[in-house]
């Protein structure tokens, strides 16, 4: 005897309820609020879903908004106690609807047309993709959340089948109007459903997304913060795996949290970490009783890759008064962009000298010896928030004095920085002169590498070679070389 396909579809959905429960079990009494997030339109008697989005949180609930900018379109943003999320996983999974009571009506709102009773749409039938466990990475954008996560999605039908392009218009335009304003239904849903896609071609998004309820940061100079509910502190648990080696167990304390924090018993614990002398990496992998639950590489010094830029940090966090010197608002003095680079340089193990106003006239602003093994290289720099043409030739005609004054046994490179964006003429007339030009994009480059480990050969082979665009396949070296 055949078995009814709506029968065998929601034994399927059954069982994935059931995997669902248990995957979220551990977190289960840490989540305090179910938020339900749905958008859907009127198909001639039915409502159908054009986004829904299910997520928890282990904040209390907040106030909720309903828009219905039109007879044929709602928006609902619902908060509710963590109490009702059973109900909503039923309704979702099982009767494949989401329920949405205004103060006027009570609305069905369905996830395909099938489930409407309706003549089934381009789609057919939605199945759901089963439950994922997603690990950290970059961002779980498509799911609203930078935390792992338990997720259960699936696709509706195609936006265009349930809101038709008549009313499409009318809903922008009501939207645009409404209090609170949005700039049409694609900015209400990169608002309330983010990383969703928003073309009006496109599925509908239909997600269950359980992240986890804690939140890991490392911050510099070495110290670990976790964010979290309170009642949990006592079960969190963290190792830390160096690189190259050594493993260590971390102690959290609970730290003072801010007034919202504590309202809604979110606890912050810390601790330092005792980093190994040769380590620079780690692992930092955090549990809740004995299930890992969240783990990320961190570097010692975030935002700097050799001792020299961590040394910077101390005094000026992040880089930013640096990058602020070489790339922030014209009116900064020539003086200090000046001094700037020659600290950039430093930094990046080029050990040069700002000779500003006490050198000699007609001499260029710094200059250093590098060097390494049996090569040595005088790098001869000239800072300009003009033309950096007009920089070329004289430049040029100085690095030449400096390579005869040592008769050419050491190479001299000569380099003219500028903060403005440089052109392909320029580049090409450097070339000419034999001189590198180092523009807005190229010193965004150099500022990039005080992140990422850079020795000074490799700095210095950025400094000098010139890739013009127009010739792909061709590098200049620039530059006075030594003699053989």
């Amino acid at each position: 005897m055949p078995v009814d396909v709506s029968t065998k579809m929601q034994f399927m959905s059954k069982e994935l309820l059931e995997k669902f429960a248990r995957k979220i079990a551990p977190y289960r009494d840490l989540w305090k609020s179910v938020r339900l997030v749905c958008l859907a339109a009127r198909t001639g008697e039915a409502w159908i879903v054009l986004a829904v989005r299910v997520s928890f949180s282990e904040a209390l609930p907040v106030q909720s908004v309903t828009l219905r900018p039109t007879e044929d379109f709602i928006a609902l943003s619902l908060d509710m106690p963590i109490g009702a999320l059973g109900q909503v996983l039923y309704n979702l999974l099982i009767d494949c609807f989401i329920q949405i009571e205004t103060n006027s009506a009570c609305i069905k709102a369905y996830l395909s047309r099938a489930h409407a009773g309706l003549p089934p749409g381009q789609v057919g039938n939605i199945s759901w993709f089963g439950v994922v466990e997603h690990e950290r990475c970059e961002s779980l954008s498509e799911h609203g959340t930078t935390r792992p996560a338990v997720t259960i999605t699936a696709w509706g039908e195609r936006r265009y089948e349930v809101l038709s392009t008549d009313s499409l218009r009318e809903v922008n335009s009501r939207l645009r109007l409404g209090d609170p304003a949005f700039d049409g239904l694609n900015d209400l849903i990169v608002q309330w459903v983010p990383g969703v896609e928003v073309a009006h071609e496109s599925q509908a998004s239909i997600q269950v997304v359980a992240p986890i309820p804690f939140q890991m940061e490392y911050a510099e100079p070495g110290r670990l913060l976790v964010h979290g509910p309170g009642s949990a502190g006592r079960n969190l648990r963290v190792r830390l795996f160096f690189r190259p080696q050594g493993i260590r167990q971390l102690e959290l304390s609970e730290c003072a949290s801010n007034d919202e924090a504590v309202s809604q018993g979110i606890t912050t614990w810390g601790s330092p970490i005792d980093w190994p002398k040769d380590s620079l990496r780690a692992k930092i992998v955090l549990f809740l009783g004995d299930q890992e639950i969240d783990s990320f590489e961190v570097k010692r010094w975030p935002h700097s890759a050799s001792h020299l830029a961590a040394m910077n940090v101390f005094f000026d966090p992040e880089h930013k008064r640096l990058r602020d010197a070489l790339l922030g608002p014209a009116n900064r003095t020539k003086e200090k962009c000046e001094v700037a680079t020659v600290r950039l340089l430093n930094l990046l193990g080029i050990p040069v000298i700002w000779y500003g106003k006490i050198a000699a006239e007609s001499r260029p602003d710094l200059a250093g010896l590098v060097a390494q093994n049996k090569n040595r290289l005088i790098v001869l720099g000239e800072c300009t928030r003009e033309r950096p043409d007009a920089k070329f030739s004289g430049l040029s005609e100085r690095a030449r004095e400096l390579h005869d004054s040592f008769s050419g046994e050491i190479g001299v490179l000569p380099i003219v920085f500028t903060c403005a964006n440089t052109t392909e003429s320029e580049l090409e007339k450097a070339i000419e002169h034999r001189v590198a030009l180092i523009g807005r994009e190229d010193l965004e480059v150099l500022l990039g590498f005080l992140q990422a480990p850079r020795n000074p050969s490799e700095v210095l082979g950025f400094l000098q070679t010139m890739r013009p665009s127009n010739s792909p396949f061709s590098a200049y070296i620039v530059g006075y070389r030594p003699k053989k």
